[in-house]
């Protein structure tokens, strides 16, 4: 799953282990105009800018909650539709829908078709973990070998 430095949610350790298989961003995206340009724009003083948003069961809301939204002013969002599914809030943008925070790695094939185009500059952008989580407790053999294949314990 993905994982913010700052935040381990609810798989802390000492009763999960973690380790870090990759990287990623979370970044808003929307679809593009006729041009080519985002139909809408993160920026201060602006109208009401329509927002796909995770639901509250989603840990990509937390870490917006806990990034994003929580250290920068924000335009005004106007929540049209939430998920727990980045897939489904991707696929709402692409429709003209609205913005969406998306990890980068799920859009890369949008953005290089041009079906979608970010909207805002990096300082709206997260850093992410990719990670592996397991219960600190014993696992059988086969996953405890499987777990140690891995790499390090972040």
């Amino acid at each position: 799953c993905h994982q913010h430095h700052n935040d381990r949610g609810r798989f802390a350790a000492p009763r999960f282990l973690t380790k870090i298989v990759g990287a990623d961003r979370l970044e808003p995206y929307c679809a593009p105009d006729d041009d080519g340009a985002p139909l809408w724009r993160l920026e201060e003083d602006m109208e009401p800018t329509p927002y796909l948003a995770y639901s509250s069961e989603s840990g990509l809301r937390r870490i917006l909650d806990t990034t994003v939204m929580r250290h920068r002013r924000v335009t005004p969002l106007k929540t049209v539709v939430t998920s727990h599914l980045a897939a489904t809030l991707s696929s709402l943008a692409r429709e003209q829908r609205g913005i969406a925070w998306l990890p980068r790695t799920l859009v890369n094939e949008d953005i290089a078709a041009g079906r979608l185009v970010s909207c805002g500059d990096e300082s709206w952008s997260v850093p992410l973990d990719v990670v592996v989580i397991r219960p600190a407790s014993p696992m059988d053999r086969s996953a405890e070998a499987l777990w140690s294949k891995i790499g390090p314990t972040a």
